[in-house]
């Protein structure tokens, strides 16, 4: 089953600073892959709220997050590199981060949606054996790139 435009173009390159022992000096680099995602107001009909998600182990330490938005009209072209802050860990047990998040003007986003994209809670049925797909921006063609797999594990701590 082929995955839509609005899954293939939502995930973003995020930046950060890493320490190079070879020149003794701070260097921006891909610190992991995160996610566009738009959340409905609980209280206001046909209003939503952007977000980006990650890994919190990709933003934690960091003081000058950026994300690289591939231009889903010119593949192979990436946005101004735009700044993100206001990361937050929302569980601490989990290593997920979120930041609220509005594109810039003139930027294509598409975000994944509660309840059309994402689970809220994973199924009560087992899933092992389950196709999975996975995207990300691949460096250094600054191309967004699905892969698939079988899901082998479900419900581990």
């Amino acid at each position: 089953m082929p995955l839509s435009p609005d899954i293939m173009n939502c995930p973003v390159r995020v930046v950060g600073d890493e320490w190079d022992e070879a020149t003794q000096q701070l260097r921006r680099v891909a610190k992991g892959t995160g996610f566009c995602v738009r959340v409905p107001s609980e209280s206001v009909p046909n209003l939503w709220y952007g977000y980006l998600i990650t890994p919190q182990h990709v933003v934690e330490d960091q003081s000058n997050v950026e994300i690289d938005i591939a231009d889903p009209h010119d593949p192979g072209t990436l946005y101004p590199r735009v700044s993100v802050a206001g990361w937050e860990q929302p569980i601490k047990e989990l290593d997920l981060a979120i930041a609220p998040f509005g594109p810039p003007a003139g930027y294509t986003v598409t975000a994944l949606e509660l309840e059309r994209h994402l689970f809220q809670h994973l199924p009560s049925e087992m899933l092992l054996g389950a196709t999975f797909y996975y995207v990300g921006l691949l460096a250094p063609l600054n191309r967004t790139m699905a892969r698939s797999g079988v899901l082998g594990a479900v419900y581990q701590t």
